[in-house]
């Protein structure tokens, strides 16, 4: 096999220890190590982020605190090689990860790769996140193209990632999406490697998942205002999604109505609550069916948890389309 020189660029705000191990699991890489570049950028770090990179050659650049995607974009400027290899700190790849990717991108001729998520999840929450991930990667098995990358492991095709001009820097969060986009857009050939695993740390505590998810659905919906015809059909999000996204808007809008006009009778708001949930149930049925046998406890339990993804995604994107008109307005 041939191995050619690539970038590993690794964009870090704190996480110290998380960043050890990642560059641990780097540093066992099936691939040769005078062939790795490791370029760690360090987003404005609190915690003193050199002292914890040893036992493996790193060039550790600091740049004040601009978030992710200038942090990437400052990686791929300051990379020397033909491939980009993104991986978030709080990652850790098995020895053949990147073997698999490049693999992967040389046998179907394509310009980027992403790989699968995998996480040995203990909390419930935790769980319900690693089997989110897995039933939409199933989407992204069935494509032989994919439009949507994850910056968290991807290979990229330094070439490709310059004529697209990089991230755009104005989208702070889910740059890895606006990107995906362009490079599809133009015509650049994306593929999902469900062999190529990474572990990653999936988050824990509710209200730092619901904060999570906000500002994934307030940057996502910046994206799609980007390049609308996704906000129809992307080969990641499920439409059952929309469906419980349009349903929990239901769910708000009309108890307010219901406010305002007295004539609604009580019976009437259980008639409609009833088909309200019903509804949201309906849309459940597939992740149900599949959470089930994995995890019973979290199939049992998705209604709700589905639904705080849900109201976290909701509020964020409702925010970012309040911000554009009030903008548009000024």
């Amino acid at each position: 096999m041939d191995y050619p020189s690539i970038s590993v660029i690794i964009p870090v705000f704190n996480r110290r220890q998380q960043l050890c191990a990642c560059l641990q699991s780097i540093a066992q890489l099936d691939w040769p190590k005078e062939k790795l570049e490791v370029i760690v950028v360090d987003d404005g770090s609190t915690e003193d982020l050199a002292a914890t990179i040893t036992g493996i050659p790193v060039r550790l650049i600091r740049q004040d605190h601009q978030g992710d995607t200038t942090a990437r974009n400052l990686g791929a400027q300051l990379a020397g090689n033909e491939f980009l290899f993104y991986v978030d700190s709080d990652v850790q790849l098995q020895a053949d990860t990147l073997k698999i990717l490049y693999q992967a991108l040389v046998e179907k001729k394509a310009d980027a790769a992403r790989g699968a998520y995998s996480h040995t999840a203990k909390s419930l929450l935790s769980r319900f996140i690693q089997l989110d991930f897995e039933y939409r990667q199933r989407l992204l098995s069935r494509n032989e193209q994919i439009d949507l990358l994850d910056t968290a492991c991807a290979l990229i095709k330094r070439q490709a990632f310059i004529k697209v001009g990089g991230f755009d820097r104005s989208i702070s969060v889910c740059g890895d999406v606006e990107i995906s986009y362009k490079l599809n857009s133009q015509g650049y050939k994306l593929i999902f490697v469900p062999a190529a695993v990474f572990f990653h740390r999936h988050c824990d505590k509710v209200l730092d998942y619901l904060a999570n998810k906000y500002r994934k659905g307030f940057w996502r919906t910046k994206v799609f205002m980007l390049f609308p015809k996704k906000l129809l059909k992307d080969s990641y999000t499920p439409q059952s999604l929309k469906i419980q996204a349009g349903l929990l808007l239901l769910a708000i809008i009309i108890p307010i109505y219901g406010l305002i006009n007295r004539e609604l009778t009580s019976r009437f708001w259980w008639q409609l609550g009833l088909i309200i949930s019903l509804a949201f149930l309906a849309s459940l049925a597939s992740f149900i069916s599949y959470s089930f046998r994995k995890d019973k406890i979290v199939a049992l339990l998705s209604p709700l948890l589905v639904g705080l993804r849900t109201l976290g995604l909701s509020i964020g994107a409702a925010h970012a389309v309040f911000s554009y008109y009030v903008h548009r307005s000024d």
